[in-house]
């Protein structure tokens, strides 16, 4: 049975827009100024800077005032941000999270040098943050079959981690997994790890993220 969106939103409400943009978290609130039942649409209008990260095709959570999450499809943001309600749902992962999450610039990225059980792996983050890191390996490479046989055989394998961080150093860390996923494309492998920082470590880890976070708004207002 299909939810009632005349029953979850009323125009002229403000509502809670969530989505994510490199990773970083980006919320509003704007006014809902019409909604389509039949065709599932919501149109929501008024000032949001960061609007380029609610492009078409981008996934958005509207919180309800039942305090419940609508994940929906992106269809515009130009003059209004145009959403496809698609299902009521738990609160996303990076509403969730503990720690801010950025993913490194293209051309300054961060490698990850880890080391477990004799095998050593060098390659790029995905993202970071002050409590974690991810990797990506294309899912063919024999790199991503060595570390995945050593996940697979104990999960609990704690690794050391070597984080490159661009203009800030090398930081060091305890690593151990968090969870394995395939990339969308199917193509790549993303694993997630858990990282322990010294403090002094952490610190770099903290101005790289802030610093990123400010690039990442910084082309957010330029879309």
């Amino acid at each position: 049975m299909k939810d009632d969106l005349s029953k979850l939103f009323r125009v002229g409400k403000r509502y809670k827009l969530s989505t994510k943009f490199k990773e970083l978290p980006i919320k509003t609130q704007l006014l809902l100024s019409w909604s389509d039942p039949s065709s599932r649409l919501l149109g929501f209008s008024g000032r949001c800077a960061l609007g380029g990260a609610f492009s078409p095709g981008a996934d958005v959570y509207v919180e309800t005032e039942e305090g419940r999450f609508a994940r929906c499809k992106s269809v515009s943001n130009s003059g209004e941000i145009v959403l496809e309600f698609k299902e009521l749902t738990e609160p996303p992962e990076f509403i969730r999270r503990k720690a801010v999450r950025v993913e490194p610039e293209e051309s300054e990225p961060v490698f990850v040098h880890l080391k477990a059980n004799g095998v050593s792996i060098r390659t790029k983050a995905k993202d970071i943050s002050e409590t974690g890191v991810g990797i990506l390996i294309p899912r063919n490479d024999k790199s991503a079959e060595r570390l995945i046989s050593l996940i697979q055989e104990n999960p609990l394998l704690p690794f050391e981690l070597e984080v490159e961080l661009p203009r800030f150093g090398t930081a060091h860390a305890k690593g151990s997994v968090r969870n394995v996923s395939l990339s969308e494309e199917g193509l790549y492998i993303r694993v997630g790890f858990e990282a322990e920082f010294s403090p002094k470590d952490q610190e770099k880890v903290r101005r790289y993220v802030l610093e990123r976070q400010r690039q990442i708004v910084k082309s957010l207002r330029m879309l």
